[in-house]
């Protein structure tokens, strides 16, 4: 049996590979990180479905003397198809991830000079709880989510629709003899948006000292995307003019996006420090760090760097553990996106080596984000002559309940089965989650 002074130096050590392990993995992600959006990426292949810069059609003249232009459908309307697409980018990464310590804690134990479980229930799952993983001591976790995304704000979205108008042409007080076009529409109609992601998280913890775990946690993602929509020209003209096929004078153009993309999610860094107990409850701060290695126009990702500090607390009521967290996610380059998370839930004991456990899980935005967006502005020829800008504003209430078990399968090794089925309809959201994952401490 070891002596105190070994099992410091190979905590000693193994600090110092934790260390060189999580330097390594932090500098191949960033080394890895995507670049700028291109036009092939599921995001870009969206927001173009119908042309980069609105619908443009060659005009049917309705007499000699009408003015030459291309007709293009855009303006401040078709800008809705960019939000829906930032919107989608931002909260379509937001995978959920498992504490930092979802197995046993260990302290050691200086007369037997090993280290050995801290008693107590086996915890909640997804909420963070206060106990460290004990010094010198590993936790790998492998854990799958599938996301299959419904509806945007309530509505399904295969039945989103916009509507796109003229840009101004011809109408007006200085051309009397024509009517106003730019009171023609276009509608575009959404038949089927499947939007699904299947993601796997790679975790690890290290005990750096008794108060203080390290933990790093790496989304591997595989999305994939399948929209099909019917734009339909509403000419206000008699005869009509607009058409996608002037010599069959077709008014109708089906579009459609089949494509997927396998990479990774944005890593985190997360630190935990336990605090000493404050009436019986346990403590404990941390930071998450959001680093941005994943692809935000393929749904992987956040597209920019975020900090979280966090505090949660815990306490055994016999076979029950309440828990509870709460932090805030800022966005440091874009404020409005500084989101509250907040988590508290109950896990029963069931018996010894299962719990049920129930949390209820949410966030929200603190202010109203903002998108602003360029449009482009055209001449009747169709060449682009400047540009405006559109800024809308949303924000999102998300809030889940997560019921689910957990089994201490065999020694330090758990498994864990459990779902988010939403509360609400606020946001990107989904029918539930399915999620299931196994760790192991060493």
């Amino acid at each position: 049996m070891p002596r105190v002074d070994e099992a410091r130096g190979w905590g000693g050590l193994m600090s110092a590979r934790g260390a060189a392990v999580i330097c390594g993995v932090i500098g191949l992600v960033l080394w890895t990180t995507p670049q700028p959006a291109q036009a092939n990426s599921l995001a870009g292949q969206l927001d173009s479905l119908f042309g980069q810069d609105g619908i443009s059609l060659d005009v049917q003249p309705i007499n000699p003397a009408f003015p030459p232009h291309t007709a293009h459908f855009r303006s401040a309307s078709l800008q809705q198809l960019g939000v829906l697409t930032s919107n989608l980018s931002a909260a379509a990464s937001d995978f959920p991830a498992v504490s930092s310590v979802p197995g046993f804690a260990y302290q050691y134990d200086e007369k037997l000079q090993v280290f050995t479980p801290v008693s107590g229930t086996l915890g909640p799952i997804f909420v963070e709880r206060p106990d460290t993983l004990g010094q010198g001591k590993f936790e790998f976790g492998l854990s799958y989510a599938y996301v299959n995304f419904k509806q945007l704000n309530g509505t399904d979205l295969d039945k989103l629709d916009f509507t796109l108008h003229h840009n101004d042409c011809c109408g007006g007080p200085d051309t009397p003899d024509f009517p106003a076009f730019e009171e023609d529409t276009i509608s575009v109609d959404f038949q089927k948006f499947d939007l699904t992601s299947n993601v796997i998280d790679l975790s690890g913890t290290y005990g750096v000292t008794p108060r203080l775990d390290v933990n790093l946690l790496l989304p591997i993602v595989y999305t994939d995307m399948d929209v099909r929509a019917t734009a339909t020209i509403h000419n206000t003209t008699v005869p009509p003019i607009h058409f996608f096929d002037n010599a069959t004078q077709r008014i109708t153009q089906q579009e459609s996006i089949s494509d997927n993309h396998l990479g990774v999610g944005d890593l985190q860094l997360r630190t935990k420090y336990r605090l000493d107990p404050v009436a019986g409850f346990g403590t404990a701060v941390g930071m998450t760090f959001l680093l941005p290695s994943g692809s935000q126009d393929n749904f992987q990702g956040f597209g920019e760097f975020t900090l979280e500090p966090w505090l949660v607390t815990g306490r055994d009521f016999g076979a029950i553990n309440a828990h509870a967290s709460g932090g805030f996610q800022i966005d440091p380059q874009s404020l409005d996106r500084t989101r509250v998370r907040y988590a508290g839930g109950l896990a029963w004991q069931v018996i010894d080596r299962v719990a049920l456990i129930t949390d209820i899980i949410g966030s929200s935005n603190l202010t109203s984000e903002k998108e602003t967006i360029n449009v482009p502005n055209f001449d009747q020829q169709g060449n682009v002559i400047g540009s405006s800008t559109v800024t809308s504003k949303f924000s999102s209430t998300i809030v889940d309940v997560v019921p689910g078990i957990k089994v201490n399968v065999t020694g330090s090794v758990f498994a864990f089965f459990s779902a988010f089925v939403p509360l609400n309809d606020s946001g990107l959201r989904t029918d539930f989650i399915p999620t299931g994952g196994i760790e192991a401490s060493f």
